[in-house]
């Protein structure tokens, strides 16, 4: 009897919890202003597909996380207890992900990079790894194959090859071409960085070819190298090319005898998938892509700059070079200029750029626009702000966190 009553017990606990979860939310919710995207001209559908995450502020108190949408905004606390616990925000496209394929998400890491997904598969490549005496040793691929169409899910592990002087090994991409998977990672030796492409047999689940395809050789003692793939507009869909920043790091002395390191030098790398073979790609002495924001499409290079209150996208195409020069202004309905310190949230998404100013304060709202990188023109213009009157409007703010398209 003793044992049904400390299950009781223990249901009672769990409800009362819950319970007043809930009631707390609502209570903390009712304190929150509800924000808004404001069209000021263009077509509104343009952002019906757009998610914005930030935090609002007021009273210099901790913020509070929310999501708005064109429906309007959410907070955190808003949401269900499960959801809280699954993870807020995040990355819309893992978010899909998890509503449409829940089993075969599970367990998984939420980066983009790592999965792979077309009409008929969803593939997931990810390293792992055991701990000893505070380094990792025993990589091995944890492999994940929905077939969507006969929804059957086929996961395996293989033991990675050469790793004995191996430090650190990371995936940075994940693409499948007849049959095969293959797997860039970016691995680290002695302080070195250096790209590797692994080709994995999914019938016979077994690795077929590994090869290193692009590193950092000849440094000096005071050198070192870095290469970092460079931001993909949708790392999960199908492509032929994959391009790396690949930098090398000087450490220089000063005249106070301290040490400052700075880059030497840097280049663009591309990886052709379907020929196998990389090459470095010779940008026009205008594009410096080491002081740009870029972004990647598989034939497009997207080099963004940003100024106070404009953001200018030069696109450059890998077969034919620079195609035009966008300009697109972020100015709110009442003319404020943006401080010269004011960063913007930008991505890109089928052909189109998405910028929003970071800040929303009693000063100036925050400017969402939307551009077409076709024609140049500005699809869109809308302002982020509060639904009705803050209350304590000099001492609230919204900083947008990032944007994402779903």
């Amino acid at each position: 009897m003793n044992k049904y009553w400390k299950l009781i017990i223990i249901g009672i606990v769990i409800i009362l919890s819950i319970g007043t979860f809930y009631i707390k939310s609502a209570l903390t919710v009712s304190k929150y202003p509800e924000f808004v995207i404001e069209k000021q001209s263009g077509d509104e559908s343009e952002v019906d597909n757009v998610v914005i995450n930030g935090n609002y502020y007021a009273r210099s108190t901790i913020g509070e996380s929310l999501t708005l949408t064109s429906n309007g905004s959410k907070y955190k606390s808003e949401q269900s207890f499960l959801k809280q616990l699954d993870g807020y925000g995040g990355i819309a496209s893992i978010r899909q992900l998890k509503e449409k394929h829940r089993n075969f998400m599970r367990g998984k890491s939420g980066s983009p990079d790592h999965f792979y997904e077309d009409e008929h598969y969803l593939v997931y490549g990810e390293v792992d790894y055991q701990v000893n005496s505070l380094s990792p040793r025993d990589f091995r691929f944890s492999i994940s194959v929905l077939d969507k169409v006969e929804d059957k899910t086929n996961s395996f592990e293989i033991d990675v090859p050469d790793v004995k002087e191996l430090d650190y090994m990371n995936v940075d991409d994940v693409q499948m071409m007849d049959g095969k998977l293959k797997i860039f990672t970016k691995n680290v030796t002695g302080g070195n960085e250096a790209v590797h492409l692994y080709s994995l047999d999914i019938a016979s689940e077994k690795i077929v070819d590994h090869k290193e395809v692009i590193s950092n050789e000849g440094l000096l003692e005071n050198q070192s190298g870095q290469i970092m793939i460079l931001s993909e507009t949708n790392p999960m869909q199908k492509h032929q090319n994959v391009l790396f920043e690949k930098s090398v790091i000087e450490d220089v002395e000063q005249s106070e005898g301290y040490y400052v390191s700075e880059e030497v030098s840097s280049e663009l790398v591309a990886y052709n998938l379907e020929t196998d073979e990389s090459h470095p790609i010779a940008l026009p002495e205008k594009i410096h892509a080491s002081e740009q924001r870029t972004m990647f499409d598989d034939s497009t290079i997207y080099f963004v700059e940003e100024s106070p209150n404009d953001v200018v996208v030069t696109p450059y195409l890998l077969n034919e070079g620079i195609k035009g020069e966008f300009k697109f202004t972020l100015r709110d309905s009442k003319n404020n200029d943006a401080s010269v310190e004011e960063s913007k949230t930008i991505t890109i998404n089928n052909g189109k750029v998405y910028a929003v100013t970071m800040m929303m304060d009693a000063k100036k709202a925050a400017v969402l626009v939307v551009g077409s990188l076709k024609t140049g023109k500005t699809l869109y213009t809308g302002e982020i702000i509060p639904k009705d009157p803050l209350k304590d409007e000099i001492d609230s703010s919204l900083y947008v966190t990032d944007i994402q398209i779903n």
